[in-house]
């Protein structure tokens, strides 16, 4: 095996550690509620909370990594991340839950800006895309951590067991795989030689408000990825309270989201290269909302679970068809396109679960998903704006 693939393999890894712990972490979620007697409101203070960790851990991560580098902050973590998930379920109060589901949205924050920055690296170092194959691996991941936790409830392991297992699995692979991270310093030395009139110009702020077609992909990037994590959040308890799913097979709702959103996203490039961008935009939104409405509106468990797969098949390859073209957008300075809605994505991925919650609280979360619906058309009607080749810029 060669250097190259060994950081590969050892990249891979980040995005799966990411993915499992994610994974595991939202199909337990209804142990977390059940065990501290939450309603819906307090669960999504819960999680405001994790989101608040991630993202005061996001903004301090993309500080450190452009001083001292990505490997090392990658390595920790990716291992705090791992070691916060125990942590929540050891929890013996509400105070200690919280600060607990804090380091948790710790983890995921540095993470979040660490390995996407080692993804970025590998790029550079092959000369080609790669971001794409690299977020599948987090797909897989919690795919993978659904199914760790059936596989635990199965066995008869509680959440805490589950969590500890999986953390000495991720050491042992991690200690195999981690030293193939690749090193930013001649990254770093690099820029630091570059005179100061070749650096990029910031970009202006009050023109990016401006761009009118930056603002629709910054909206799509919110609400794509709110439905994300709403989905992930509460897919698990809503089909162990409203239906005959039970605590044992409540979590093969979010596995078979995860299996669909894998596959998608695997063959994604070579779909919007055949069909462009709009009609996978069209057709992405049209299964986002037809795979929720047969969630809500049809109680066959099996059919149910397949919605919550074409609800995966839906959304997989939004965020990377808006991402690509924020990227290619003209007026703007290098990478700030895909900063804007990365920031917006991730706000919506943190955030739709908390709003979620408030609507739950006053309709039931039965009606709160019908949000989910509406998402999809909205991105059914928001397709018209992109260009049907798949080389197009970005929305008018």
């Amino acid at each position: 095996m060669n250097n190259q693939t060994r950081a590969l393999a050892a990249i891979s890894f980040l995005f799966l550690i990411n993915g499992v712990v994610f994974g595991v972490w939202a199909t337990n979620i209804p142990h977390v509620k059940s065990a501290f007697s939450l309603g819906e409101a307090a669960l999504g203070t819960v999680l405001l909370f994790m989101a608040g960790g991630a993202v005061a851990f996001m903004t301090g991560a993309g500080i450190l990594v452009s001083r001292l580098g990505s490997r090392g902050l990658s390595m920790l973590s990716a291992l705090g991340f791992a070691v916060a998930l125990p942590l929540v379920f050891l929890a013996p109060s509400l105070p200690w839950l919280i600060l607990a589901v804090v380091l948790l949205g710790a983890g995921t924050g540095a993470m979040d800006v660490t390995m996407n920055q080692q993804a970025a690296l590998l790029e550079k170092t092959n000369q080609r895309p790669m971001m794409s194959f690299l977020h599948a691996w987090f797909s897989i991941g919690a795919f993978v951590g659904a199914l760790w936790t059936f596989g635990g409830a199965w066995l008869g392991l509680g959440p805490l067991a589950q969590s500890v297992l999986l953390l000495l699995a991720i050491c042992a692979v991690a200690s195999v795989l981690f030293p193939s991270l690749l090193s930013d310093r001649t990254t770093v030395k690099t820029a630091q030689s570059t005179p100061s009139g070749d650096q990029p110009q910031a970009a202006d702020g009050r023109a990016m408000f401006r761009n009118r077609g930056l603002m629709l992909l910054g909206l799509l990037s919110f609400l794509t990825m709110m439905s994300e994590g709403g989905i992930a959040d509460w897919s698990t308890l809503y089909l162990q309270e409203y239906t005959r799913a039970g605590a044992t097979y409540a979590p093969l709702g979010f596995a078979s989201y995860a299996a669909l959103m894998i596959l998608a996203r695997l063959f994604g490039d070579r779909l919007v290269m055949r069909l462009g961008r709009r009609r996978v935009v069209f057709s992405s939104g049209i299964l986002l909302a037809v795979g929720m409405g047969l969630v809500l509106f049809v109680p066959v468990l099996a059919v149910q679970m397949a919605g919550l797969a074409i609800c995966g098949l839906g959304v997989a390859n939004l965020i990377p068809v808006i991402f690509s073209v924020a990227g290619q957008m003209d007026g703007l300075p290098q990478g700030a396109g895909i900063s804007f809605v990365s920031v917006a994505g991730y706000s919506g991925f943190l955030l739709g679960p908390v709003l979620i919650a408030g609507l739950a609280e006053v309709w039931g979360l039965d009606r709160a998903l019908a949000v989910i619906i509406g998402v999809g058309l909205v991105m059914a009607l928001a397709a018209q704006r992109f260009s049907g080749r798949a080389s197009c810029s970005a929305p008018a």
